[in-house]
Parts: C-alpha cells; sequence; structure tokens
C-alpha cells in the first residue's frame, strides 16, 4: 500500500461569523488555532497518537471541513473524532481491517463520534485515500449507533408551562433600567432568546446595524432585526434574514447601541452589538450562555436551562400552533424539516392520532385490523409457499404471514415493506414483527444519516414513508399481545 502524504495548503481560509474576526488558519506548524464565537480553538497535532497515513488523512479532513464547516463543530466533531482514535487500541496500525474499523465504533456506540467516523470513512474513500475500502465503507454504514436509533429525531414535549413564561416576562419587563449596563445587556440578551431563541453564535454575530425601525407620522410602527443564520452554509458572511421584533425589544436593542456609545466612546469602531464588560471585543458565547442559564437560575429553572430550552420552547409552541415543518424550520434557522417534525410529533393532537394508530387505545383495535391488514393468523394455518418473506436494508426476514394473493397473482409491491399496510397480508400471531421492526428502525437511520453528511435531509420521503411503516408494524405487535 502506497503512504498518502497531505499536500499542505499553508493558510487555510475558514467560514467567520462576523466581518471582524480572524478567517485564516495556519496549517504549516503542528498546532492549528482559530477563533470562533469569542473562543480560542486548538488542535497540536503531536499530542494525537496516529499511524502516520491516517494522521496524514485527518488533516486533508479537517482542512476540508475548516473551509465548509462551521470553525467551533470542527472542533467538537472532527477533533473529539481525532482524540478517540488516538486512544483507540488499533491506532497505530494501518489500514484497518472491517473487524477493527467495526471495533472502533463498537466502543462509539451512542456517541457524536459514531457518526463522524463513518462520515471521516467515507470521504477518504470518495478521494481514493490508500488505505479505506469501499467494502468496509458500506459495512460501517448498515450498523447502528443506538439501541433505538429511529427514536433519537423525536424530542419529549418541552413547552414551558404558563407560569415558567409569566416568570421570565415579569423578568424581561422588570430589569429595563439602564443603571447598571452589564444588567441591562443581559436582559436585552434573555428578551432576545425569549422571542426569537437564536444560537448563541447569532448573538454574537449580530451588529448595531442589524435593527431597523420603520415608522409611520414620526412615531415607530415596528421593529426588524435581521439575524444571521449561523447554520446556512455559505463560504462568506452568513446569510441574515428578517426577523419581526416587539416594540419592546426593538426599544432595549436601539438603547443599548446607545449605551455603548456613550460608555466605550474612545472606542470609534463599535460595530457589535453585544459587547464585553471594558467594550474591546464581542461578547463571547459562552459568557452569552453564561447571561441566560443564570438569569433562568435565580427564577428557579434547572441548571443548565437556557438558550436550548428557549429554542426548543419556541418551536414546540409553534408546533402546537399549527404551525407547518417549513415554517418552524425556517424560524429556527434549521437546514431541514427533521427537527421540526420531531416538534409535530410531539404535540398532544398528534400524540393522540398515534396513540390511536398504534392500536394502544382499545377502541380503536378492532378499526386498525380492518385497516391495515388481515386476520391474524397462525402460522400452521398457511400454506409455505404463501409466506411471506423479503429483504429490509440489506437482511433477510421470512416467516412473519402470509399473502392472501392467489398462487397466480404475483404482488406488485414490495414485499415486508408494505404488507403491513395491505388488507391481503395476514400476520402470523407468533410471527418475527419485532425483528421487522428493528430492521426498519436501522434503515431508518441508514437513510438519515446519510442525507444528513450529504446535507439533503430536507423533506426526504423515504424516512416519512418508512415512519408510516414502523407504526403499522407496532399496530401488529399490539394485536398480536393482545390474542
Amino acid at each position: 500500500m502506497m503512504n498518502y502524504t497531505f499536500k499542505n495548503p499553508g493558510k487555510v481560509r475558514i467560514r467567520v461569523r462576523a466581518s471582524d474576526q480572524e478567517f485564516i488558519v495556519d496549517t504549516s506548524t503542528l498546532i492549528w488555532s482559530w477563533r470562533d464565537g469569542g473562543t480560542k480553538f486548538t488542535i497540536d497535532w503531536s499530542k494525537l497518537d496516529l499511524h502516520p497515513t491516517l494522521k496524514e488523512a485527518a488533516k486533508a479532513f479537517v482542512v476540508y471541513r475548516l473551509q465548509s464547516n462551521s470553525p467551533v463543530s470542527v472542533y467538537s466533531n472532527e477533533y473529539n473524532l481525532l482524540k478517540a482514535i488516538s486512544a483507540f487500541k488499533y491506532r497505530n496500525i494501518f489500514p484497518w481491517s472491517e473487524i477493527e474499523a467495526s471495533s472502533f465504533l463498537n466502543e462509539r456506540l451512542g456517541t457524536k463520534e459514531f457518526i463522524n467516523f463513518r462520515v471521516f470513512y467515507k470521504w477518504c474513500v470518495k478521494r481514493q485515500i490508500p488505505g479505506f475500502s469501499k467494502e468496509i465503507e458500506i459495512k460501517l454504514s448498515e450498523k447502528s449507533g443506538r439501541d433505538s436509533s429511529y427514536k433519537k429525531i423525536h424530542l419529549g414535549e418541552v413547552t414551558l408551562s404558563a407560569d415558567d413564561e409569566y416568570k421570565i416576562l415579569q423578568t424581561i419587563e422588570g430589569e429595563s433600567e439602564h443603571s447598571d449596563y452589564v444588567s441591562f445587556r443581559n436582559n436585552v440578551i434573555l428578551h432576545l432568546g425569549f422571542e426569537l431563541a437564536p444560537r448563541p453564535i447569532q448573538i454574537f454575530c449580530l451588529d448595531e446595524t442589524d435593527l431597523e425601525s420603520y415608522s409611520v407620522d414620526e412615531n415607530i410602527d415596528y421593529f426588524t432585526l435581521w439575524l444571521p443564520m449561523a447554520k446556512k452554509r455559505s463560504a462568506a458572511l452568513p446569510e441574515k434574514r428578517p426577523r419581526r421584533i416587539t416594540k419592546a425589544l426593538g426599544n432595549k436593542i436601539k438603547s443599548l447601541a446607545k449605551l455603548n456609545k456613550i460608555r466605550f466612546k474612545n472606542n470609534s469602531d463599535i460595530k457589535a452589538l453585544f459587547l464585553t464588560d471594558d467594550g474591546l471585543n464581542r461578547l463571547p458565547t459562552a459568557r452569552i450562555t453564561t447571561a441566560v442559564t443564570d438569569k433562568l437560575k435565580a427564577l428557579g429553572f434547572n441548571k443548565g436551562d437556557g438558550l436550548t430550552m428557549l429554542r426548543h420552547h419556541l418551536g414546540q409552541s409553534l408546533a402546537d400552533q399549527g404551525a407547518s415543518a417549513e415554517t418552524i424550520a425556517e424560524i429556527l434557522g434549521h437546514n431541514s424539516t427533521l427537527p421540526a417534525r420531531s416538534y409535530i410529533a410531539a404535540t398532544p393532537e398528534i400524540g393522540t392520532i398515534k396513540t390511536k394508530a398504534l392500536g394502544k387505545n382499545a377502541t380503536y383495535i378492532n378499526i386498525m385490523k380492518m385497516m391495515l391488514t388481515g386476520e391474524m393468523i397462525e402460522r400452521s394455518a398457511a400454506p409455505k409457499e404463501r409466506w411471506v418473506k423479503g429483504l429490509v436494508g440489506s437482511q433477510y426476514i421470512g416467516g412473519v404471514g402470509s399473502c392472501g394473493l392467489s398462487n397466480s397473482t404475483p404482488c406488485p409491491k414490495n414485499p415486508v415493506y408494505s404488507c403491513y399496510t395491505c388488507n391481503k397480508f395476514h400476520p402470523f400471531v407468533d410471527g418475527s414483527h419485532d425483528e421487522v421492526r428493528s430492521a426498519l428502525e436501522r434503515q431508518a437511520q441508514f437513510f438519515i444519516d446519510t442525507a444528513t453528511s450529504a446535507m439533503e435531509i430536507e423533506n426526504n420521503r423515504a424516512v416519512s414513508q418508512l415512519e408510516l411503516t414502523i407504526q403499522a408494524v407496532d399496530a401488529v405487535i399490539n394485536r398480536a399481545s393482545n390474542k
């Protein structure tokens, strides 16, 4: 096998989030460093114990990700993956066999490194880096990262109670005095988080000029805030999209901008909206996060409750009000509608519908029997030539039920996938329906992972169709348990 040598460009331009951030990473040394959101990130290649070819491939991959992904994501994903590989028992062996590659994945079940390693391996195969095998990549793609992987896209109900909302609103409205600059600045951050639920990096990137006001007859009618889209891919600065905000928040932001000019008048280059206490830099994302969590902790919320909780609250509130997945994705700045579907799935109305659809409500068990499949029968009652068999993904499935079509009529649909929603299908009472469900979950997760890595998850029909099939299988499992 030929060794691989990374062609180091020396200087790499990264995706910056604000115009006044440094956007060049020096890759000519053993230590690569950059700043994002006010925090410095460093990769020290001398501390990574990896096979030389594996390390060279990793450098090329990190450069690629720095140019195409958010800088903080590169550190949290790629560097953490490299540290995990550096601690792996086969770190100095290369190329890895299927056994060794699978062993690493098995050790990282339920972690980000599980998915990130498959993305890294696939990237290396695509670029024909020696030592990375297409056959092994296919085998790795078939592995499921979680015991219940399909459920990872579903969130629990996360809306705040009416009392919680009242507490936050009271705090927002009660701390509008300007005498304490830091307290007022943090109050504006909390108010912004409650109304628009931006990520910390979006707040970090806000400039004074991002606020626009519109007047009618010399009275301000409404405010618009141009919010940076942190997750949208771009080679330059992040795209900004207009968001309507309340007059109360608009006036606060306007006041904060004026205070910045007064308090830090010696700094004539002030552009950022949220500044550090000395006015010399943008307020780091870590400080923004702490500002919100401290405010909420003082109100009795749990440790760690902050901007993420407020984002979940806004997403769930929109879903409860009937907003579409596309609308929720647009407001929260998601790349796909997948997270929005999770909020919609958690609404009380959808929960009731799914309870009925899964056959868990006794009133609907007989209806589901008639709508989904034919009668459930014993295995011994069906001739073996009519037993349903087929593949789900790469797994063979057999003996789950009998097809009611005549011997001379071939099924025009895909066996197993379509059977559980066909009234000609007679499920066996003792059929291996749990095995079918697990195989469908793995297949759904494969589609999710593949589409996510290619940034093509939006409106993924394959996942939606598999979800319906899984629900139908659950209904059969429930019926079998009641026999």
